[in-house]
């Protein structure tokens, strides 16, 4: 098993900041949809070492999952759209994410959806507020959403909370 952890925004690295708050749309992986431009740049900046290392180290059928919390939740999920996109032989088997923003735009995340149907696991506790960020309608959030109540529940939906 592989696992590809990406991290979150620190608070202390402007360069986070920025990449968090550069919210204009680019075109997507294999040119579907449109991504936010911030968290594109910011895979794009290490993409080629993170294909390189799974080239590398998948060799003996290895599964490969992506995760990540807060920004890195928005490169996880993307890198994994990249992946299924651009080089399905390296594709991801998974992605799990923890408070990721809204990353993609309607079309991008269809495509994602339907190339990971039941393998992605979108987090989201009921306090958080980066997983309502950067707002719709343009950006949009994939998939599998499990939902953390004020209780500690893990629901599939915000809707009919007691």
């Amino acid at each position: 098993m592989i696992i590809t952890a990406f991290r979150g925004t620190e608070p202390t690295q402007i360069k986070d900041w920025l990449t968090d708050g550069t919210a204009p749309p680019t075109r997507g992986p294999d040119g579907k949809g449109h991504v936010h431009h911030g968290f594109a740049e910011a895979l794009d900046s290490i993409y080629p070492d993170v294909l390189a290392t799974l080239e590398e180290w998948r060799t003996n059928g290895q599964t490969v999952w992506f995760t990540g919390h807060s920004l890195g939740g928005a490169l996880a999920m993307l890198a994994g759209a990249r992946m299924f996109l651009e080089e399905p032989r390296l594709a991801a088997d998974g992605v799990y994410t923890f408070g990721q923003p809204r990353t993609c735009d309607p079309t991008l995340a269809a495509a994602y959806n339907k190339g990971y149907k039941n393998r992605t696991y979108r987090f989201v506790n009921n306090n958080d507020i980066v997983p309502q960020l950067p707002p719709e309608p343009f950006y949009t959030h994939v998939n599998a959403l499990r939902y953390i109540d004020s209780h500690g529940r893990i629901r599939e939906s915000m809707l009919n909370l007691d």
